[in-house]
């Protein structure tokens, strides 16, 4: 699986499915060929749990800091999690417009400062 957290929610996940799997080194998991599909399935919607594609983004550290000033400016409500090796910030589904016009704001800014970098 690759990430601690995904490898802590899915054997609970899996048991509600009644998918049989063991328990591998790792953080892996063996399957029944059979139950692939619905495998696939819960890592899906298990993702989404834990950075929502709708609601997180995951940027350099420039970017993020940039991001997380604007989001702290606006009092928009976020989590920063670590996943897969990466930093992603998550937003809650209320601040969800604000946060995504925030993150272009951001994008915009860095390319200003990346652009007035290269012209000194």
């Amino acid at each position: 699986m690759g990430d601690e957290k995904l490898h802590q929610l899915a054997p609970d996940a899996f048991d509600n499915a009644g998918i049989w799997y063991k328990q591998l080194s790792g953080s892996r998991f063996e399957f029944k060929l059979k139950d692939k599909r619905k495998v696939e399935s819960i890592i899906g919607r298990l993702y989404q749990k834990i950075v929502p594609s709708n609601r997180s983004v995951s940027f350099g550290p420039e970017m993020e800091a940039i991001v997380l000033r604007k989001f702290s400016e606006n009092s928009v409500k976020y989590d920063v999690r670590k996943f897969q090796g990466d930093r992603w910030v998550v937003w809650s589904e209320t601040d969800s417009s604000k946060a995504e016009a925030l993150v272009s704001e951001a994008k915009k800014e860095l390319i200003i400062e990346l652009q007035s970098g290269l012209s000194q």
